[in-house]
């Protein structure tokens, strides 16, 4: 047996083995490294080999960020864990697209589907578990159940209403109806190879793998046209000595225009700053 060890070709197949074993056990994400393109037969790590953007830490669901991070190591590890917390804790609210994403989410304890989605998928990748997003359109009735729950029961008015006076029926108001139709959620695969599971938290009695629409489409991060914008511009006077003498008003000139998503502004401070030029 010592001859065979000492033979070259020994030491290149025990290599070669331990190679293929740390693909197969550790997860390259987990370690900085991006996904493995490779796919095995064996081992546990075939439950791995998806597609790299299911696991991908996005703006909207930067599962990076030390909050998320933090509230993960607080849940502690697992799907149902991950997926309780946002269905029992994180209420919802209405509005269009990614607003406040997964930190925002977090720090406001709300959020419309798709923001709920993005917390979500943030502590699922942030364990190495592959998602992805789901898009659909809800009925009127469970649409008016989601709307309805955003407001507290019993509701105590304080003032005085007159009689006859128009009160608000938001369970019925078109704008809202539209927002909360259109809806999201989140798929999983638990590497069992039966496929995708589904996750819908914005549900307060959801359970896992059920669904409140039909899937019109899946994405792994969220598309620009659905992120909220935020513009900062900053217009200057400019005033060059012969206006001045002559009378006439100072020229307007933008000297800053960025655009940013606003999910990347979350608790974020922002400077504007410039320099002084004179003569």
């Amino acid at each position: 047996m010592s001859r065979l060890t000492r033979t070259p070709w020994f030491k290149t197949v025990c290599y070669a083995v331990i190679y293929l074993f740390s693909l197969q056990v550790v997860h390259s994400v987990t370690i900085g490294f991006p996904q493995w393109n490779v796919s095995w037969k064996f081992g546990p790590k075939e439950a791995c080999a998806q597609e790299p953007e299911w696991l991908a830490s996005t703006v909207d669901a930067n599962y990076e960020d030390r909050y998320i991070q933090e509230k993960l190591a607080e849940i502690g590890p697992g799907v149902d864990a991950v997926f309780a917390f946002v269905r029992d804790e994180i209420g919802y609210e209405s509005y269009t697209g990614s607003l406040r994403g997964a930190r925002g989410t977090l720090w406001s304890k709300a959020g419309n589907s798709l923001d709920q989605a993005s917390l979500l998928i943030a502590l699922l990748r942030g364990q190495g578990i592959p998602c992805r997003y789901v898009r659909g359109t809800l009925s009127d009735g469970d649409a008016k159940g989601l709307i309805l729950s955003m407001f507290t029961l019993p509701c105590k008015i304080v003032g005085f209403i007159p009689e006859g006076a128009e009160l608000s029926d938001p369970a019925n108001d078109p704008q809202l109806l539209e927002e909360t139709k259109e809806h999201y959620w989140v798929e999983f695969d638990d590497g069992s190879g039966s496929g995708f599971k589904a996750l819908d938290p914005t549900f307060g009695n959801a359970v896992i793998d059920q669904t409140f629409a039909p899937k019109e489409s899946t994405f792994a991060e969220v598309p620009a046209d659905l992120r909220h914008k935020v513009t900062i511009r900053l217009k200057a006077e400019l005033m060059g000595n012969l206006t001045g003498l002559i009378g006439g008003g100072a020229n307007t000139k933008t000297v800053l225009n960025e655009t940013f998503n606003t999910v990347e502004l979350v608790g974020k401070p922002l400077s504007v700053g410039h320099f002084v030029n004179s003569y």
